[in-house]
């Protein structure tokens, strides 16, 4: 008889205490690998602070997060690249964008909830949008 499919990891009949701390458990080991490759480029904007909100998130990954490979700050990489831009040393993702690519970034869902699960969609959409803006700044 031909082998029978692997079993899912998760299944309905999986008690929900199980499968969260599984995906915990998958969670810590891609965050953990994504940040320690050499080979993944990990574009930010002024990282500095996010990575400390990642620490105070993940205490038992504390380690990956410095150092960090392939890391790439792109507010560093856009001065660089503008020097005549220097007011713009204390701007944030937004300015920048406006400043070096004159488009528009809407900042309405910066601050909101980011702990409440799940996210909504017009935080998923912000989040989407400030990872493409590092994008276009870094090519």
């Amino acid at each position: 008889s031909p082998p029978s499919p692997p079993s899912p990891p998760f299944s309905a009949s999986t008690p929900a205490s199980v499968a969260s701390v599984a995906g915990s458990v998958l969670l810590d080991h891609f965050l953990a690998d994504l940040l320690t490759s050499r080979s993944i480029l990990k574009l930010g904007f002024g990282f500095g602070y996010d990575l400390s909100r990642m620490q105070r998130s993940y205490p038992n990954l504390r380690s990956v997060f410095a150092p960090t490979h392939a890391l790439i700050d792109v507010k560093a990489v856009t001065l660089a690249a503008f020097p005549d831009k220097v007011k713009l040393s204390k701007a944030g993702l937004a300015t920048v964008v406006a400043s070096v690519l004159g488009m528009y970034v809407d900042k309405t869902e910066q601050c909101s909830d980011w702990q409440r699960r799940p996210l909504t969609s017009s935080q998923a959409a912000y989040a989407a949008a400030d990872a493409h803006c590092l994008t276009v700044l870094f090519d």
